[in-house]
């Protein structure tokens, strides 16, 4: 996910030095993000855009190239602010069940919030886009690429530790947990509340991780 930081692309970098802009780069794409995020892409047009991000059209072409790079410059912001501290639970050196816990229970705060709309941005909105765009499909498969890594490093700690066995296939297991988790965003979005989700995430727990001797749930 190192990549996902890195958002800005040369292009843009190019446009950026033409003329000091007079808007928060980043205050623009959190706006962005809700707007793609509760409207999906296609519903959300330039001029809805213009008008949350609080910015003119040209501001918007210059900054960004258009609709479809804002897009994929909201798709890295929403990774960047809010899914990469989901998955930093995972490494906070507990045993394995206890770190995946804590990577649903936060996982689905987001999904579910009150303050927001449901569902994941990418599980959603990017994935319904994806089929008819090449770039989104790429940028789809870049996520989910990085995301089967995170799991399946985790996984492979695990399995040297011995919360898993010695054979557990690692990549199969990513595979498996961020296929479920994306599962349980689009359920979010269908409007399941967040207490049955848990309920939902703690029993994939209990039921879909190897069990070795030593590895209590």
């Amino acid at each position: 996910m190192q990549e996902q930081r890195n958002t800005s692309s040369n292009e843009t970098a190019r446009r950026s030095r033409g003329r000091p802009r007079s808007f928060d780069r980043n205050e623009v794409l959190s706006r962005a993000v809700k707007v793609f995020w509760a409207r999906g892409y296609d519903a959300a047009s330039i001029e809805d855009l213009t008008e949350a991000l609080g910015i003119k059209r040209s501001s918007l072409y210059h900054e960004f190239g258009g609709k479809e790079a804002l897009f994929l410059a909201a798709i890295d912001h929403y990774i960047e602010d809010l899914i990469l501290p989901c998955l930093e639970r995972l490494e906070q050196g507990q045993a394995l069940s206890a770190d995946l816990s804590d990577f649903f229970d936060a996982i689905l705060s987001v999904t579910c919030s009150p303050d927001g709309p449901k569902g994941c941005l990418v599980a959603t909105v990017l994935a319904d886009t994806a089929e008819n765009s090449p770039r989104f499909r790429a940028k789809l498969v870049e996520c989910l690429d990085a995301l089967d890594e995170i799991f399946a490093r985790r996984f492979e700690q695990a399995r040297l530790s011995g919360d898993l066995p010695r054979d557990a296939d690692v990549e199969l297991l990513a595979q498996l947990f961020v296929s479920f988790s994306q599962g349980l965003t689009v359920r979010a979005r269908s409007g399941v509340s967040l207490k049955p989700l848990r309920a939902v995430a703690e029993g994939a727990l209990q039921s879909l991780l190897p069990k070795t001797p030593n590895f209590a749930i």
